[in-house]
């Protein structure tokens, strides 16, 4: 029924909620969609009337949840925010796109879970070489030009997103700071979740403490947000 399991446990209570219906119990399944299947069983009472899969979910998702640990460091959320853009199509101008030869080269390091995204990008490579060139389209004439409206600024500038991943690298500050550099850097690429956005108000909140490296990045949370309402 969609019960969320904590993460990081190694063990998990859970209570299916049985359907009665007309159709037969007995022909019914019940599917676990989890984010490791490595070493994983379901046990409990009652459960030899009824069918049990452990299914996993999409490659993407599990990719969206990899780039959410950020306790794991910055390099590590990196990686796989590298990951996300390039199976989404994103990478350009973003972040350096991930290619398979590295994701397969993390994978021989014995890294069970770049084996999937190894074969994923292998397939996206091969499906975009074969790809047949754009045909040229048709000269014509020139048109006179017109005055365009100027392209809008960009939010966040290179020089602030750089300064943002030197701040999240900044380990000796605690956990708490590299946690919430991390949150300010998943914003500002758009792969944050309920959980780990930083909102301008939060973010103008640290400014008004006098902590003047906080008040270009409430202008700039602000600035997207007020983009992403439009």
């Amino acid at each position: 029924d969609g019960t969320a399991l904590p993460a990081r446990l190694s063990v998990a209570r859970f209570y299916i909620k049985l359907l009665h219906d007309d159709l037969d119990e007995g022909d019914e399944s019940v599917v676990a969609t989890l984010s490791r299947t490595i070493n994983t069983g379901i046990s409990g009472q009652g459960l030899s009337e009824y069918r049990f899969t452990i299914s996993e979910p999409p490659l993407i998702d599990k990719v969206r949840h990899y780039a959410s640990e950020i306790w794991r460091g910055y390099d590590y959320v990196l990686r796989w925010q590298r990951v996300l853009y390039t199976l989404s199509g994103g990478a350009e101008g973003e972040s350096p796109a991930m290619t398979a030869a590295e994701a397969q080269s993390l994978a021989n390091q014995g890294w069970a879970r770049w084996a999937p995204v190894a074969a994923a990008l292998t397939a996206l490579e091969s499906a975009q070489a074969s790809e047949p060139a754009a045909e040229p389209e048709p000269q014509s004439q020139p048109e006179p030009e017109l005055e365009s409206a100027p392209e809008p600024v960009a939010c966040v500038s290179p020089e602030l997103r750089s300064d943002v991943e030197d701040y999240s690298r900044e380990t000796w500050q605690g956990e708490a700071h590299v946690e919430r550099w991390l949150r300010v850097l998943q914003t500002f690429a758009g792969t944050a979740n309920d959980a780990t956005i930083m909102l301008s108000a939060e973010a103008q909140s640290y400014a008004d403490k006098g902590w003047t490296r906080w008040e270009p990045i409430a202008a700039a949370i602000q600035c997207l947000e007020a983009r992403s309402a439009q």
